[in-house]
């Protein structure tokens, strides 16, 4: 049976004009070292495929190399992108070897990117960057979009409303389960804490001291409004 996992999606408010809203009610999370499960994914007639390299699979080199053939088949490369959009899920952008996913994305027909592990704005910039460069040397005009997992560490959390208009961002995701729900709110409380006691340890006789820390814990009180 085909890997399939439920998400909850938020469109985005990048201000990307060309990027084509659509709907993302069933999203299927293809292993991409199973090439029985990748033939048969673009017929089930999801709404989106995430074809995944990273916790799905075990090796990532034959991963990686399972899926370029599969993007370079007919089977792909004829596919109607209206009818089912085909994401790539990359390794995060903290390790090494995400840019080897994306060059084998680059190789098919796929509309984009899902990020997991997304922490910052900065990281996303970054990769609009490397997805631009690659873009500019093929002959097509379409730009890949990004999906980031925004939800995955306390950083992306507090960061989230700067995630979510970074370039070419079209919708970000959470995982739905409650148990995931729950570690959410922990880490977000976690973050907030630590940041309160760097407040409680400062000398308030001095006022240089006390008013940089002030700052932080009122800027972190605004991300999270921003992010409800």
């Amino acid at each position: 049976m085909v890997a399939r996992q439920s998400r909850n999606f938020a469109t985005s408010s990048s201000s990307s004009n060309d990027i084509k809203q659509r709907l993302r009610r069933t999203v299927h999370f293809i292993p991409a070292d199973n090439t029985k499960f990748l033939h048969k994914s673009l017929s089930l007639g999801a709404d989106t495929i995430v074809l995944d390299l990273e916790d799905s699979v075990k090796d990532k080199t034959i991963a990686r190399d399972t899926l370029s053939t599969f993007l370079q088949s007919n089977m792909c490369t004829s596919r109607n992108r209206d009818a089912t959009e085909v994401l790539v899920r990359i390794n995060p952008l903290s390790t090494d070897i995400w840019k080897e996913d994306i060059e084998v994305g680059f190789l098919g027909n796929v509309d984009g990117f899902m990020i997991p592990k997304v922490e910052s704005q900065d990281e996303l910039i970054m990769l609009d960057e490397t997805l631009s460069e690659l873009e500019s040397k093929q002959s097509t005009d379409k730009r890949k979009i990004i999906l980031p997992i925004a939800t995955e560490t306390p950083n992306a959390v507090l960061n989230i409303a700067s995630i979510a208009k970074s370039p070419r961002v079209a919708a970000i995701t959470w995982v739905s389960f409650f148990v995931i729900s729950c570690v959410t709110i922990i880490c977000i409380c976690c973050a907030f804490i630590c940041n309160i006691a760097q407040l409680l340890v400062v000398n308030f006789r001095d006022v240089r001291t006390c008013q940089p820390k002030w700052e932080v814990l009122a800027h972190i009180k605004l991300n999270l409004l921003e992010s409800i």
